[in-house]
């Protein structure tokens, strides 16, 4: 009679599951303000393993709180009321000082293109300026942020944001910002908001 040792079940994690951060906050109440589902300190320091990546991807669309295994997921941050509300979220998207230059480098280049096209009235070009402003930008998202743009679901909020965005670079008071709402002028990617910002 052989005997095999028996490894321990391993949870399922894909590599997408790991380029998103969660943010670990205190559970009471979810804060309006999260753009990402947090995992509940409490309840995590209980867990014995992670749940499966796929039941969480579900909790986390629907929306609402859910017990999956040892560990609640609170989910994302509903629809904002006012830009006031949408900013500190705008803000918690763009965390990276890398995603914020390619914005304002994609912002002020708009504008630039924009300048020279009503200047020479070539407004076929129009279509140009979009891509040249959101290119950049979308670039910083994906593949520094790695998070979705907010101008998917929020394109008018989003715009504006990044004109606040870079009126604020340009003023020099990004830095007293993101101290503001995040603790740090270059918050890690899971650092929570302040309360009462």
């Amino acid at each position: 009679m052989t005997l095999r040792a028996t490894a321990r079940p391993r949870p399922r994690v894909t590599l997408r599951a790991l380029a998103r951060p969660v943010r670990s906050a205190p559970c009471d109440p979810p804060s309006l303000e999260l753009s990402r589902p947090v995992v509940c300190t409490r309840v995590r320091a209980r867990a014995s393993a992670a749940a499966p990546v796929s039941r969480v991807r579900s909790s986390r669309a629907r929306g609402r709180v859910t017990a999956t295994g040892d560990r609640r997921i609170v989910a994302a941050m509903p629809a904002p009321r006012s830009f006031s509300e949408f900013w500190p979220f705008y803000l918690g998207e763009h965390r990276n000082p890398a995603n914020r230059a390619l914005h304002y480098l994609g912002t002020g280049s708009a504008y630039c293109l924009l300048a020279w096209i009503a200047w020479h009235g070539r407004w076929s070009l129009f279509p140009l300026a979009l891509l040249v402003g959101y290119g950049p930008a979308w670039v910083g998202h994906f593949f520094i942020e790695r998070n979705r743009p907010a101008s998917f679901k929020y394109p008018l909020w989003s715009f504006l944001g990044d004109m606040k965005m870079l009126a604020y670079k340009l003023t020099g008071r990004m830095p007293d910002e993101m101290i503001r709402l995040f603790g740090s002028p270059f918050p890690a990617p899971d650092a929570p908001q302040r309360p009462g910002t």
